[in-house]
């Protein structure tokens, strides 16, 4: 699978996040995809999820699917109680994109293209995976999930058997 630049972009990439956690992938130097999430009483949730501008990304390589049930596999291992990710309508790149047109019907037509990527990033990739959608956020409650207070009462019932 080879990424390639779009031509009349230039190599350095100019992505802002807002998350404390960020993973990028790289690739032939540069960074190519983003992830940026944040963990919050006991939910992973996933805000951004964002190609590096000017490169082509294949869509068969189903990035976004793959980096979200990575995350739930996170969730899995660290015992977290459920993974959020954003609807795509929800974002602010869906409601207000940065959109550089010289007619209104060239905007039309890039808002588009922008809202329908968002909607195949986000809502798409949560349904394919089992999320349950809702009003902001797509949710998937990790069914391993043991609650502290749960570890706390079996402990208990341990000591009083002995």
């Amino acid at each position: 699978m080879v990424l390639r630049p779009r031509p009349g972009f230039s190599d350095r990439c100019h992505v802002s996040v807002d998350a404390p956690i960020v993973i990028v992938v790289w690739h032939g130097g540069r960074q190519a995809l983003f992830l940026a999430c944040h963990i919050a009483r006991k939910t992973l949730t996933i805000e951004q999820l964002q190609g590096s501008p000017g490169l082509n990304v294949p869509r068969d390589l189903a990035w976004t699917t793959r980096c979200v049930a990575a995350c739930q596999e996170v969730a899995r291992v660290r015992n977290l109680r459920q993974v959020h990710i954003a609807r795509a309508e929800s974002l602010p790149a869906f409601r207000n994109p940065s959109v550089k047109a010289n007619t209104q019907e060239e905007f039309e037509e890039i808002r588009a293209r922008i809202r329908a990527s968002l909607v195949r990033r986000y809502d798409e990739s949560a349904e394919q995976l089992g999320f349950t959608i809702g009003k902001r956020y797509s949710v998937w409650r990790n069914p391993n999930f043991v609650s502290s207070a749960r570890v706390l009462v079996d402990a208990w019932r341990v000591r009083l058997l002995l």
